[in-house]
């Protein structure tokens, strides 16, 4: 579809900075990318949910990877909203990661419900490993 750029839509992710880290992360990029991967044959939309078998962190080795209870992602609209480019529209998808308890709690009602509760405590929405 010429409307958009690619496949039209760029992953986000905010993140907690870690106690004592002089810079950034590692591992944001290498999830990032792998994210990325997968969605080249699958749209990511606000509202979905990924579950990725494991640490939200990444596989165990993966340099600087937190170990986490986080194991899944979900989608929502990101404050970035969608802007145009010369080869079309792009639209930014944050992902926030998620316990396996509040992946279960979005399957049975839904991921927005379940984002709006956790806004409370965590507006934007920064994945925190620390947090589960």
């Amino acid at each position: 579809d010429p409307r958009w750029s690619g496949a039209g839509m760029e992953l986000t992710l905010r993140v907690a900075k870690a106690d004592g880290a002089q810079g950034a992360p590692v591992w944001p990029f290498l999830v990032l990318n792998n994210l990325g991967r997968y969605a080249r044959g699958t749209l990511v939309s606000p509202g979905d949910r990924i579950d990725v078998g494991g640490p939200v962190t990444g596989h165990p080795g993966v340099e600087g990877a937190p170990e986490t209870g986080l194991t899944a992602y979900a989608s929502l609209d990101a404050h970035l909203g969608t802007i145009d480019t010369p080869h079309g529209q792009v639209e930014f998808v944050q992902l926030f990661g998620v316990t396996a308890a509040e992946l279960g709690a979005m399957i049975a009602s839904t991921t927005p419900a379940v984002l709006d509760g956790l806004r409370e405590d965590n507006p934007l929405l920064v994945t925190d490993p620390a947090r589960a």
